[in-house]
């Protein structure tokens, strides 16, 4: 509600309660009372209502709750400052980075040096590389030799070990044969034991011969494997250079020229002005003026509007012939007819990849800043580079709008008329040179093939490891064989033993003696051949546990060789991409100082901002105060309004009184406020009631005489309102504001 009008009204209210012709014989007064005054005649005038009251309030609430949200929009102006301070901090950090490379620059040669150098290291790692495998192998070879020993030799004790107790079996049958002790030998059981044994080790041999097949087939996997590895890394090492050479063609054939600094044209622009299918260019050749910003760029030549333009209209449908503008499919039309190619971008991914690589995209935005002519009308902007989500937009209709704008934003406000999505999709594309493309077809090709070599590798190595991690089953046959020998060997001799004990139980003690001396000579023997059998087993014992270290430590070397290789590789990377680097230093600090001259404009414009958003929240402020004590003042007079028609009810029941000739008392209340008038013939009932609350009434009856008391005129009474009109002068000032527009 306009507050003007309420305080107007309170004043012409307030004015026409208290003037009027007052006379003193018309006043009955009590000494500490102020009693009323009448008029002689009242009108009915505006007064200060309630529900202005209350709109008054509400305007004061707003007010504090403006200032509230403007507090917040103050905290986001200062993080968005603070972010932009520290775009700006990482920015200029970028840029000593570039100009250090620009100044080492001259140094290529050196750098070509350390790079030469480095891939002979890396070749020098290979060749260590196959030597430490190598010997990993001979290592491995010779542990699994001596393993087969050391089985031989434990066995060898084994069997040793049985002689001697055959031979201690003997002696004591000997011994109870001289001693007449009749032995029980199970002559059957110990045949059929041989029978037994002799089968075990037929099963065994012929295991050991399907291990040895089994094995050299490993063998030869292995060794297989290996060439595959050696191999696999050579197709690697060439696909890493050809990966180089295509993202150095890419990097060659990318437009570096900084943003906000290529080609820009305006539809409005007079100097391609005109009409097309009776279309004015400046209202729909927003299409036309961002190709040839595009086209410019990409041929480092000037390709003006009316040029797209005159091709458009002249050779397709697509442009002011069957409605106002241009057509997603003139896009790729014009694009092609002018020999670049135009990729359709279907997600907003595809439009951030292809902003980071640097391509120009054009894209049809509707219902935003950019458009903002209503949903029946669509705009074709040029966007270029990508930071922090961000992209740089130009527009062909308005400069001012050029600058930094969200991927998402755009990708949210895309247009959706049919103009410009039917028969193409989404409206973005990627416009590039056939340069840039092929480049990138070979870039894509290179990767692909380094990443499937790389994949390869990796198969071929995980191969290897598995075929080296197969144990060798020979040794283990070998050992199951001898082990089986050595059973049918003891079991032969178990078998004689019977044979020898069912003979001699039949001999003569002098036979028997002579067989036991025998016995125990053979039992001497046996010892000794286990004694010399046990210290040949942990003689092999220790050779293998050498071999084994030796091998350990060859496995080390491997490690340490393979891990040589990665570092010699890794180091060449970096060497590489550093001389490329210094190649293209003179274009990154072009980027780069740009890139720190938008990190300033975005922090000054940053800081504008939020000195802006802290002057409004001062404004704000003030209105809120101004807007509390214009609360506070219509309040007052509301009340006033109140009092006063209290007073003029009280005057007119004075003079309704007097007008019946009756004598008027006034009664009053304890703070000496006048409540109620009442005759003089109610003076003793009321007698009690105006002894307790006003004491002086009975002093105060009406006096007349013949001078009046000067008890005001209407001049007076108007001067008096003079004072008040100054009163509510402040209210008068009120001044319409409205808020301010910050983009």
């Amino acid at each position: 509600m306009n507050q003007i009008k309420i305080i107007t009204g309170l004043t012409v209210a307030t004015l026409s309660a208290v003037v009027g012709n007052v006379y003193a014989e018309d006043i009955t007064p009590t000494a500490p009372v102020n009693e009323p005054q009448v008029s002689s005649e009242t009108a009915k005038t505006p007064q200060v209502t309630e529900s202005q009251v209350n709109s008054a309030k509400v305007t004061a609430d707003q007010a504090t709750s403006d200032v509230n949200a403007q507090k917040n929009v103050v905290n986001n102006a200062q993080n968005q400052k603070n972010q932009a301070q520290q775009k700006l901090v990482n920015a200029t950090t970028t840029l000593n980075e570039t100009q250090k490379l620009v100044q080492e620059s001259t140094n290529q040669n050196q750098v070509q040096q350390t790079v030469d150098s480095a891939k002979q290291r890396l070749s020098q790692t290979e060749a260590n590389q196959k030597i430490t495998q190598t010997e990993q192998v001979k290592a491995q070879n010779q542990v699994n030799a001596q393993q087969t020993v050391v089985v031989n030799n434990e066995h060898d004790v084994a069997t040793k070990t049985a002689d001697v107790k055959q031979a201690q079996a003997s002696v004591d049958t000997a011994k109870d044969a001289l001693t007449n002790t009749i032995v029980n030998s199970d002559l059957n059981k110990a045949q059929s034991n041989v029978t037994t044994k002799t089968a075990d080790v037929k099963t065994a041999t012929d295991a050991l011969t399907k291990a040895q097949a089994t094995d050299k087939t490993l063998t030869n996997q292995k060794a297989k494997a290996q060439q595959i590895v050696d191999s696999a890394k050579q197709n690697l090492s060439a696909k890493d250079t050809q990966l180089s050479q295509a993202n150095a063609e890419v990097n060659h054939h990318k437009f570096k020229t900084a943003l906000g600094q290529s080609h820009y044209y305006n539809q409005r622009d007079n100097a391609w002005a005109g009409v097309y299918g009776g279309h004015t260019f400046a209202s729909t050749g927003c299409v036309p003026s961002a190709l040839a910003m595009v086209y410019s760029d990409l041929s480092n030549r000037t390709i003006t509007p009316r040029e797209i333009a005159d091709y458009l209209y002249n050779n397709t449908d697509e442009f002011n012939k069957r409605f106002g503008g241009t057509s997603g499919k003139g896009i790729i039309s014009a694009t092609k007819a002018f020999g670049y190619v135009v990729t359709h971008l279907a997600s907003k991914n595809a439009i951030t990849e292809a902003l980071k690589a640097g391509h120009h995209v054009v894209a049809a935005v509707q219902n935003n800043k950019f458009s903002p002519w209503g949903p029946q009308y669509s705009h074709e902007i040029v966007l270029r580079g990508s930071s922090n989500g961000n992209t740089y937009v130009y527009d062909p209709y308005n400069r001012d709008n050029n600058g930094f704008y969200s991927v998402d934003r755009i990708w949210n406000e895309q247009s959706r008329d049919s103009i410009d999505t039917a028969g193409v999709g989404v409206p973005f594309f990627a416009i590039m040179t056939k340069n840039m493309a092929n480049a990138l077809t070979k870039q894509s090709q290179a990767l692909a093939s380094q990443q499937v070599a790389q994949k390869q590798l990796n198969d071929a190595q995980a191969k290897a490891t598995g075929l080296n991690a197969v144990t060798m089953q020979t040794p283990i046959a070998q050992a199951n064989l001898i082990k089986a020998q050595s059973n049918l060997k003891d079991a032969q001799k178990r078998l004689a033993e019977a044979q020898a004990s069912v003979k001699l139980a039949n001999q003569d003690n002098v036979k028997k003696q002579a067989d036991l001396t025998k016995a125990e000579s053979k039992l001497k023997d046996a010892q000794k051949q286990l004694a010399a059998a046990q210290a040949k087993l942990t003689t092999s014992k220790t050779k293998l546990n050498q071999l084994k270290q030796v091998l350990a430590e060859a496995s080390q070397q491997v490690a340490q060789a393979n891990q040589d290789y990665k570092q010699a590789k890794d180091n060449l990377t970096q060497k590489t991409a550093y001389l490329t680097n210094l190649r293209n230093a003179q274009a990154n600090l072009i980027k780069a100082q740009s890139d720190v001259a938008q990190a300033k404009d975005n922090l000054a414009n940053k800081i504008a901002k939020l000195q802006r958003e802290v002057a409004y929240l001062q404004e704000l402020k003030t209105k809120a105060v101004d807007a509390q004590s214009q609360y506070q003042k219509v309040l007052s007079a509301y009340k006033s309004v109140l009092s006063a028609k209290a007073s003029l009810k009280l005057a007119e029941e004075k003079a309704r009184l007097d007008k019946k000739g009756h004598e008027a008392v006034a009664v009053v209340d304890e703070t000496g406020k006048i409540t109620s008038y009442i005759t003089s013939k109610h003076k003793i009932e009321m007698k009690s009631l105006v002894a307790t609350k006003t004491t002086d009434v009975k002093q105060v009856s009406v006096a007349k005489a013949s001078v009046l008391p000067s008890t005001g005129d209407v001049k007076q009474v108007s001067v008096a309102l003079l004072g008040m009109l100054l009163t509510f002068s402040g209210f008068l000032g009120i001044r319409k504001q409205s808020k301010k527009v910050i983009n």
